[in-house]
């Protein structure tokens, strides 16, 4: 068996959304006493493709490899 064929392909994780109020609460215990406030962090992670936001929901995406 070749090393090729040996290879596991990448995982796929299965697709999970969130409200805003989940992501809110998330991040809001996360930068608890930072410098930035919970909507600046959503807007980072939106705007670096790491949050999708659609229809009011949003995804999180996988890291670039």
């Amino acid at each position: 068996m070749s090393s090729r064929s040996r290879r596991r392909s990448p995982r796929r994780c299965p697709r999970t959304y969130y409200e805003e109020k989940e992501i809110n609460e998330r991040l809001k215990a996360w930068c608890d006493g930072g410098e930035l406030d919970h909507v600046t962090i959503r807007r980072y992670l939106v705007d670096f493709g790491l949050l999708e936001r659609g229809g009011g929901m949003y995804q999180a995406q996988p890291l670039p490899m």
